[in-house]
């Protein structure tokens, strides 16, 4: 089975699937169970996309950050935002 692709922010992203740290990306499809070699970059993108959208609360790459959006997600919004705002 072909390993899976490694796919990360380089610029700081507050965002609860996106390493603080490293920008590493915590994305199911790119997990070593899900990735297929058949996949594209437009199947990359297409689930990076929507994983901005609405993130996966089952594969947290900061767990802080997910109790944040769980327990109060203005602020997790607000806190993204701010987090965009300063990466531009």
């Amino acid at each position: 089975m072909a390993s899976s692709l490694e796919v990360q922010f380089l610029s700081p992203i507050y965002h609860l699937n996106v390493s603080s740290s490293t920008g590493h990306i915590c994305l199911g499809l790119l997990s070593e169970e899900n990735w297929l070699p058949t996949r594209c970059v437009l199947d990359v993108l297409s689930a990076l996309f929507s994983l901005l959208i609405k993130p996966e609360l089952e594969n947290p790459a900061d767990q802080a950050i997910l109790n944040i959006f769980n327990d109060n997600r203005r602020v997790y919004e607000d806190k993204a935002r701010k987090s965009a705002r300063n990466s531009q």
